[in-house]
């Protein structure tokens, strides 16, 4: 009797612990945070992967040197450089194609995406080779520029459900950057998860135990 009363405790215990390690990686990965080192003048706000407006002009961050962050996504940053195509491109776009053919641009040319590129409010991670915008522009307007040359390999970008959940803001004021964000998708997984639910099929032990 006096076993059965131990291995119940120890069972009971050990359901707890997992509980508890699940439900602090879970809230773990709602946010994120950022205080770095960087120059420039660059301001991004995300509302989900689909809106991600940017302004300025140019900023350069050394990463994950030179910074005090939190932030669960999978990367492998090897620093950033990231240029903004409003507002100078409104005046400026005759001179982004000068000289480029059209090869790359598909439908497009490299005018008519300099133009249009300040409106959706383009954002380009010059680093990462990808754009950011109003409405995916880089699915719709590629820019050559951003091609990775023959034999280079990145590491993978993250593009799970809860990817597409972020808000909030990214910003260089001249020196110094700071990033902040919530992930409402994780955060309604860690709520549920404290009631039994795992929207996102992230806890590792409950898939373990699955036949």
């Amino acid at each position: 009797m006096i076993r059965l009363v131990l291995l119940s405790c120890c069972i009971g215990l050990t359901t707890g612990c997992t509980f508890v390690e699940n439900r602090g990686r879970d809230f773990a990965q709602v946010v994120r945070a950022r205080l770095a080192f960087g120059v420039g003048l660059y301001v991004e706000a995300e509302a989900s992967s689909a809106l991600r407006p940017a302004i300025g002009l140019a900023d350069a961050t050394l990463a994950p040197k030179l910074s005090i962050e939190h932030d669960p996504r999978a990367s492998g940053r090897r620093g950033e450089v990231r240029t903004a195509a409003f507002p100078w491109l409104l005046i400026g776009w005759p001179l982004y194609g000068y000289g480029e053919g059209r090869e790359g641009y598909g439908d497009t040319s490299p005018y008519l995406r300099a133009f249009v590129a300040p409106f959706v409010l383009a954002g380009q991670y010059h680093v990462e080779h990808h754009t950011v915008g109003l409405f995916y522009p880089e699915q719709w307007m590629p820019n050559p520029r951003l091609e990775l040359d023959e034999g280079e390999a990145l590491p993978p970008r993250a593009d799970g459900v809860s990817d597409h959940g972020w808000f909030g803001v990214s910003a260089t004021i001249l020196v110094g950057r700071i990033d902040f964000g919530i992930n409402l998708i994780e955060l309604a997984d860690a709520i549920t998860g404290c009631v039994g639910l795992d929207l996102l099929s992230d806890d590792p032990v409950a898939h373990s135990e699955a036949p």
